[in-house]
């Protein structure tokens, strides 16, 4: 017997079955529906695939391809997204452990280095020059072996996925820098006479730690794409605000180190994956006519 027929026909597939509790479940929670948040989004995901059962023969098969569709998109497309953000999930974890567990003198170092780390790669963005001949030289036999590569193709969602990871990696070394300068704080004498401001003040979050400051930049981040307002759309408030200007010169930093040269990155890798025939305009139906020589 085939481990197929083990299993009821009526049983749904795992994912028919995801195709329906999960939606049901972002459904629950954005609406606050206490039946869905709480539980019945699991007894509906069972029972709205066994509704199959009743349908007529020829729509049940297009029925049930229409959930694990679903199942597919709600899924496993997030879960593979999820272990593709592994690398800037784990650079944003060991800023938290470095802030919060090793001595003052190790994060200083470990902060500078991460800075410098991404003023190399707002370099490669910037300059084209510079991409040119560390691709060059990567493909070299200078290179060591473990270093060489090819010439690498790398499809929309791809970039998109490096450009996300880069986001929690500046985000990550971003939090640890702010958080070691806020601790650390030093008001002159001019500054303590008129009550001395800390670099941060609450917001929207109440305190200001490692997290509230990773929401910060990343509000930071959102409103600072061009045209899309996202912030403003979602209606989500400034998680700290600004209390001096070495706050202000450091989220300046920010937006020269990450903001600019990710968002005009990205568009300009956009831009250079669309086909030439869209970019030279329409092809002319005939050549053009050649001079007529004078005899």
């Amino acid at each position: 017997m085939s481990s197929d027929a083990k299993i009821p026909k009526w049983m749904p597939s795992f994912p028919t079955f995801m195709g329906v509790a999960m939606p049901l479940l972002f459904l629950g929670i954005a609406t606050g529906n206490s039946f869905l948040s709480n539980g019945g989004w699991l007894l509906v995901a069972f029972g709205v695939p066994m509704m199959g059962l009743v349908l007529p023969v020829p729509w049940r098969r297009p029925y049930q391809r229409a959930l694990t569709g679903l199942g597919y998109v709600f899924f496993f497309i997030p879960f593979g997204v999820a272990v593709m953000m592994v690398p800037g999930a784990s650079a944003w974890s060991f800023s938290r452990f470095v802030v919060d567990r090793i001595p003052t003198v190790l994060q200083v170092i470990i902060m500078i280095l991460w800075i410098a780390g991404l003023c190399l790669i707002a370099a490669l963005l910037y300059l084209r020059s510079l991409r040119g001949s560390l691709s060059a030289w990567l493909g070299s036999e200078r290179a060591p072996r473990w270093l060489r590569v090819g010439p690498l193709k790398m499809p929309g969602w791809g970039a998109l996925l490096l450009y996300m990871n880069l986001v929690f990696f500046a985000m990550g070394g971003f939090s640890g820098v702010a958080l070691l300068l806020h601790r650390n704080q030093r008001c002159s004498e001019a500054e303590a006479a008129q009550q001395c401001v800390p670099m941060f003040v609450p917001g929207s979050r109440p305190s200001v730690d490692h997290g509230s400051l990773g929401d910060f930049f990343l509000w930071q981040f959102l409103n600072g794409i061009p045209a899309l307002e996202v912030t403003k759309t979602i209606q989500w408030k400034e998680p700290l605000a600004i209390g001096n200007a070495r706050a202000g010169w450091l989220v300046l930093l920010f937006k020269i180190l990450v903001i600019i040269p990710i968002v005009w990155g990205f568009g300009r890798y956009l831009k250079a994956e669309e086909p030439a025939s869209s970019l030279a305009g329409p092809p002319n139906a005939t050549a053009p006519p050649a001079h007529a020589s004078v005899s």
